[in-house]
């Protein structure tokens, strides 16, 4: 079964409380910064990002059809620190972590996982799985500071 241990990150034009809010925002609903390229969907009608949370991830693919997860927060740490497992087409955890820099703050996002689904694991060899997650990402850095920017 193919794995993935993939870090990205950002310099983010805002302090780590206001990257932290924002991240915040985009799990429980408040702000769609993401769109269209992930949606994150808190379950149970709740409002607050805590640990035992459990969430849905769709990531939409015109090639390879939408990607779903679902997360379940085990730590978070306000303006530090947010960590969850995943499971559904793949299975394992992922980490956001804040670090303060100049007034500005160096977001960065590790993805550990593995396949979870037979298709992905047939095309893993042919299609870069890490290039796209970390595109994904990439837009989701510039939505985050656009976001950030118009608030």
């Amino acid at each position: 079964m193919p794995s993935w241990n993939v870090v990205d990150e950002a310099i983010i034009d805002a302090d780590p409380s206001e990257v932290f809010k924002a991240l915040l925002d985009e799990y429980t609903g408040v702000s769609r910064w993401w769109m269209p390229f992930l949606e994150i969907k808190l379950r149970g009608g709740e409002k607050t990002l805590q640990k035992g949370a459990v969430f849905d991830i769709t990531v939409p693919d015109r090639y390879r059809g939408k990607t779903k997860l679902v997360g379940k927060i085990t730590d978070i740490i306000e303006s530090k620190l947010i960590k969850y497992d995943l499971e559904g087409d793949y299975l394992g955890n992922a980490e956001w972590t804040l670090e303060p820099l100049d007034g500005k703050t160096r977001l960065r996002f590790r993805w550990n996982t593995k396949s979870n689904r037979f298709l992905i694991t047939l095309v893993s060899p042919f299609i870069n799985i890490a290039r796209g997650h970390s595109r994904v990402m990439e837009l989701g850095f510039k939505g985050l500071n656009n976001y950030l920017s118009q608030r």
